[in-house]
C-alpha cells in the first residue's frame, strides 16, 4: 500500500469518525427537541382547548363541545381528546385509529427517538368555579416526521461535506507527495545500484533540502561504491595472487620435503638407500619372507685397494669409481631387490624371494663378473675387484644385526682369503666365531673396567711444548693380551657397544684431564668420536653428564670426528656438532683429506681444527704430491680460521717441514707413543716436550 492511500485512508478515517460524532450529537439534538416539541404541544392544545369549551361548559352546550373535539381530532394530530365534566364524566372522547397515527419513518429511527406517549390535563376554570378538565394526548408522528426529515437533510450535508473534504484532500496529498514518491523510486533504484540517479527540486524548502541531502547521499554512496568496487577487485587480485604464491610456495615445500626425504633415506654420491633405508627394506622382506616360507639374501659388499685408487687418482677419481660400481650394481638386480650404500666403499644388497644358497651364489657370480669389468676412467683402464659375503634368512639369523653381522663376517672372510665371495658358514668361519664371542666379552670388558687409555701428546710446533692429548683406547683381553681399537671398534660399532664405550672414554679421559690440571699441566683431552655416536641425537646429552659428573670443564674436551661421519647422515651431524659447540666442547675434523667434505660443508661447521691424516704426512719429504696435499690442507684450514694438527710425524725432518709450512701443531712417534696414563706424567715432567703450567692451546678456536 502506497503512503499516499495510506496517508488518504487515515484522514479518511478521521473525517468519518468526526462526521458520524457530528451526526450522533445531532441525533441526540433532534430526539431532546422531539421530546420538548411534544411536551410543549401538548400543554398548548390543553390550554387552547380548555379556553375554547370554556362557555360551551359554562352553557352546558355539549353538542358544541363534542363538535368542537370531533375538529380537532380530524386533523389527526391526537392520540386521544377527552373532555370530563365537574364530576369526572367525560363529555367527549375521540380517538382516531391507530393506522392513522404511524408516522411515514423507518421503524428504526422511530425506536431510536422512543417518545413518550404522555396526556396534558388543563382544567376548565373561570372565577374559580370548576366546570370540567380537557385532556389530550398528542401524536408524535408529525413531530418524528419533522425531526426525519430534518435528520435526513443534516445526512445529506455531512456526506457532500464528506465527499469534498475527500476530494481535497487527495487533490492535496497527490500534490504533495509527488515530490515524495520521487523520491522514493529513486532511494529505491539507489538500494538497487543505480547511484548515478538523482532527485528533481522540489518547490517545497522541506523537500528540497531532503531531495539534496538524498543526492549528496546518492554522490557519496556512487564513491563510495566505486571505492569499494576497487578495493574488491584489488582484494579479489590480490587473493589470487596470494592462492598463486601459497600453491607455488606449497609446490615448493613439497618438492623441498621430497628432496629431504629422499636424502635422509639415500647415499647423496651414489643415490642408492642408505643404511637407514636398507634396514627398512631388509626387516620387511624379512616380514614378507616369514609369511611366504622362503628365503631373503643379505649381501654386504666392498672394493679392495680402494684406499689405493683415493690416493694415488685423488677423491674425485674415487666418487667417480663408487658411482660406475653403484651402477654396475644395480643393473643386475631385480625390481624387488634393494642395493644401498653403507658408507665408504662398502655396498648391501637384500634380495627377497631366494630359493637358496646356490641362488644366492649364483647372483653374486654374476654380480662379480659385472662389477670386476676393467673400468674406463679419464682414459686409464682400472680393474675393481670386490668381496662379498652372503648370510641368509632364516638360515643365519632371525633378527637384522645378527644378520648383518653374519654376512659381514663372510665379506671378511671373502677378503683375508680373496675369493670373491663367502657364504657365511659357523663351521669353516673361525673368524666369525672368534668375533662373535669379542662381542660378549667387550661387552664385559667395559661393565668392568678391563679397557685402558693411552694418551699421545699434542706439541705446539711454535712453542714446543704440549698442548694437550688424544685419548687413544686399549683393550687388555685375557687371553688376547693389549687389543688396539682396530680389533674391536668395528664390532663395537656393527653391534651397537659403541655408544657404551664412548661413553667410558669420555669420562675416563676427562677424569685424567681434572687430575692433570690439579697438578698443573692445563692440558686440552680429545678423545675419538664414531659417526654413530654423531648421529645419536643423546650423545651431546651424555658428553654433558660427563662433564658435570667429572666436574671438568668443556674447553678442556676436544671430540674428533671423521669426514666421513659428517658425510653418512650431515644434517644429524651439523645439528649435533651445535649442540656441542654451543656447551665450549672443541670440535676437530680427523683424518682430513680423506673423505668428502667440501669447503661448503666446512663453512657450516663449528669445528676449531683439521687433523691431516697420517697416509699425507708419512712420506710427505720424499713425495712430492704429499707435500703439495699437506702445503694445501694447512692454507685451506687457515683461510677457514681454524688450526691445523698433523699426525704420523715419525721423524725431525717431517717435524721442521710442518712448522716451515705454518702446521700448528703436530703429533706422533717422533715425539711420543701413544702411553698409559701413568707413563705419560713421568713424560711430562721429564720431556723436553712439556713444561710446568704451560698453557692451554687455544689458537684459531
Amino acid at each position: 500500500m502506497s503512503l499516499r492511500l495510506r496517508l488518504f485512508l487515515a484522514v479518511t478515517i478521521v473525517i468519518l469518525v468526526h462526521t458520524g460524532t457530528r451526526i450522533f450529537l445531532l441525533s441526540q439534538q433532534a430526539r431532546e427537541h422531539a421530546h420538548a416539541t411534544q411536551q410543549d404541544q401538548g400543554q398548548w392544545v390543553s390550554r387552547t382547548l380548555a379556553r375554547t369549551l370554556t362557555n360551551a361548559m359554562i352553557t352546558n352546550d355539549l353538542a358544541t363541545v363534542r363538535s368542537t373535539v370531533e375538529l380537532l381530532y380530524s386533523e389527526k394530530k391526537f392520540r386521544r381528546i377527552t373532555v370530563l365534566d365537574d364530576r369526572g364524566y367525560a363529555i367527549a372522547d375521540a380517538q382516531p385509529s391507530t393506522t392513522a397515527l404511524v408516522p411515514k419513518t423507518p421503524g428504526w429511527f422511530v425506536s431510536y427517538l422512543d417518545l413518550p406517549i404522555e396526556s396534558d390535563s388543563f382544567p376548565i376554570d373561570i372565577g374559580g368555579v370548576r366546570y370540567g378538565e380537557v385532556t389530550a394526548i398528542v401524536s408524535h408522528g408529525e413531530v418524528i416526521e419533522q425531526t426525519w426529515e430534518n435528520a435526513q437533510r443534516e445526512a445529506w450535508l455531512a456526506l457532500i461535506e464528506i465527499a469534498l473534504l475527500s476530494f481535497l484532500l487527495w487533490g492535496l496529498l497527490e500534490a504533495g507527495l509527488r515530490p515524495l514518491t520521487h523520491l522514493s523510486a529513486v532511494v529505491h533504484r539507489i538500494g538497487t545500484g543505480d547511484f548515478g540517479t538523482r532527485v528533481k527540486h522540489s518547490a517545497s524548502r522541506e523537500f528540497r533540502e531532503l531531495i539534496t541531502v538524498v543526492n549528496d547521499m546518492s554522490e557519496k554512496l556512487h564513491i563510495f561504491y566505486k571505492e569499494r568496487k576497487a578495493t574488491e577487485e584489488n582484494i579479489q587480485r590480490l587473493n589470487q595472487e596470494l592462492e598463486v604464491r601459497v600453491d607455488e610456495r606449497t609446490k615448493e615445500l613439497e618438492s623441498a620435503n621430497e628432496r629431504l626425504a629422499y636424502q635422509a633415506l639415500h647415499d647423496a654420491l651414489t643415490h642408492l638407500p642408505n643404511r637407514t633405508l636398507l634396514y627398512d627394506r631388509l626387516r620387511q622382506a624379512m616380514l614378507a619372507a616369514e609369511r611366504k616360507h622362503h628365503s631373503v639374501a643379505l649381501m654386504l659388499m666392498d672394493l679392495n685397494r680402494f684406499k689405493e685408487i683415493n690416493d694415488t687418482l685423488g677423491h674425485h677419481s674415487g666418487d667417480m669409481v663408487l658411482q660406475a660400481v653403484s651402477s654396475r650394481i644395480t643393473s643386475t638386480l631385480r625390481q624387488t631387490d634393494t642395493a644401498a650404500r653403507l658408507g665408504g666403499d662398502e655396498f648391501a644388497l637384500v634380495l627377497p624371494g631366494i630359493a637358496g644358497k646356490e641362488a644366492a651364489v649364483d647372483i653374486a657370480q654374476k654380480m662379480l663378473a659385472i662389477v670386476q669389468k676393467p673400468l674406463l676412467l679419464e682414459g686409464r683402464s682400472l680393474d675393481i675387484s670386490m668381496s662379498v659375503g652372503i648370510a641368509l634368512y632364516p638360515e643365519q639369523g632371525n633378527e637384522i644385526d645378527t644378520l648383518l653381522q653374519c654376512a659381514d663376517a663372510a665379506m671378511y672372510n671373502a677378503k683375508r682369503n680373496h675369493s670373491g665371495y663367502v657364504m657365511y658358514s659357523e663351521m669353516n668361519d673361525s673368524f666369525s666365531i672368534d668375533r662373535l664371542a669379542l662381542q660378549s666379552e667387550l661387552r664385559q670388558a667395559i661393565e668392568s673396567n678391563q679397557l685402558e687409555l693411552f694418551y699421545q701428546p699434542k706439541i705446539d710446533c711454535n712453542s714446543h711444548q704440549v698442548s694437550g692429548v688424544e685419548a687413544l683406547v686399549r683393550w687388555r683381553h685375557p687371553r688376547h693380551g693389549l687389543m688396539f681399537p682396530d680389533r674391536f671398534i668395528p664390532l663395537a660399532e656393527s653391534t651397537g657397544l659403541i655408544k657404551p664405550l664412548t661413553t667410558w672414554v669420555v669420562r675416563d679421559a676427562l677424569r685424567n684431564c681434572c687430575d692433570w690440571h690439579q697438578l698443573g699441566f692445563h692440558l686440552t683431552v680429545a678423545v675419538n668420536i664414531s659417526a654413530i655416536n654423531l648421529q645419536d641425537p643423546l650423545f651431546p646429552e651424555i658428553v654433558a653428564n660427563a662433564l658435570k659428573e667429572t666436574g671438568a670443564k668443556a674447553e678442556w674436551l676436544e671430540l674428533e670426528i671423521t669426514e666421513t661421519a659428517i658425510m653418512l647422515d650431515p644434517a644429524l651431524a651439523i645439528d649435533a656438532i651445535n649442540r656441542l659447540h654451543g656447551m665450549g666442547v672443541s670440535l676437530s675434523i680427523d683424518d682430513f683429506g680423506t673423505g668428502y667434505s667440501s669447503r661448503a660443508y666446512l663453512q657450516k661447521l663449528l669445528v676449531a681444527k683439521l687433523k691431516i691424516d697420517k697416509s699425507f704426512v708419512l712420506n710427505m719429504t720424499t713425495n712430492a704430491n704429499d707435500a703439495v696435499i699437506v702445503r694445501s690442507l694447512i692454507g685451506l684450514a687457515h683461510n677457514l680460521g681454524l688450526s691445523v694438527v698433523a699426525e704420523g710425524v715419525e721423524n725431525n725432518e717431517v717435524w721442521e717441514d710442518l712448522k716451515r709450512l705454518g702446521c700448528d701443531s703436530a703429533q706422533g712417534f717422533n715425539m711420543s707413543h701413544p702411553i698409559p696414563r701413568d707413563e705419560l706424567l713421568v713424560w711430562l715432567k721429564q720431556s723436553p716436550w712439556s713444561v710446568t703450567d704451560a698453557p692451554e692451546f687455544s689458537r684459531h678456536a
